[in-house]
């Protein structure tokens, strides 16, 4: 069942706006999981120097736990947002001259969206697009599951996308045309 174009329009929009707030979000939520997983590690590395914990007690494995899902629900935000700005396009709902600056991470929000959604397919085996799992960069190698500062997987950088979509966000008209 395909919905009227007046139902496409709202749903479409809304999708937009919903999706640019989650990355929003996310990125604040990922940004501290990341804080409290450096904290966390520096904390622990002080007191087994000062002889309060043990090396095999490291506490830390929930914090990076934590840090892990954020970053997923990070990547599934962006992927989102990015479907629903097509689609708004599509519709003529937004003129694309305003997505400008946040296009540039559609193609990076995608892959690590779709890589770390089936990791366990590339850890498992070859996986689909094996050739897009590895960055190799001057600075590092990392894998789509792997963060290198804000960097998720060495191509998507989690603040400079929050930062871009909190800009975004108020110059997206209020209502639909």
């Amino acid at each position: 069942m395909t919905l009227p174009l007046s139902d496409q329009k709202f749903m479409a929009f809304e999708g937009l706006m919903t999706w640019a707030k989650a990355v929003v979000l996310q990125a604040a939520r990922l940004s501290a999981a990341h804080n409290a997983t450096l904290t966390g590690i520096q904390a622990f590395l002080d007191a087994v120097q000062r002889g309060k914990a043990r090396p095999q007690d490291n506490p830390h494995r929930n914090l990076r736990h934590a840090f892990h899902a954020e970053r997923l629900f990070f990547c599934i935000a962006a992927a989102k947002f990015f479907e629903y700005r097509n689609w708004v396009v599509e519709l003529k709902l937004v003129d694309p001259q305003v997505f400008v600056e946040i296009d540039k991470f559609e193609s990076d929000a995608k892959a690590m969206r779709n890589l770390n959604e089936h990791a366990a397919e590339y850890f498992k085996g070859p996986g689909q697009r094996r050739k897009d799992w590895d960055a190799n960069v001057a600075q590092f190698n990392a894998d789509p599951t792997g963060t290198a500062g804000t960097l998720i997987g060495g191509r998507l950088d989690w603040a400079k996308l929050g930062l871009a979509m909190a800009t975004l966000i108020p110059t997206i008209p209020d209502a639909l045309p």
